[in-house]
């Protein structure tokens, strides 16, 4: 069970990056 809360707080912070990525990606070309 701890393994998982780990991994889960681990994947959280890149999914978010890419996401602000792509914001940021989008925010630019849309510019």
């Amino acid at each position: 069970m701890g393994d998982v809360v780990i991994d889960q707080a681990q994947a959280f912070p890149r999914e978010l990056d890419k996401l602000l990525k792509a914001v940021f990606r989008g925010g630019q070309t849309a510019r």
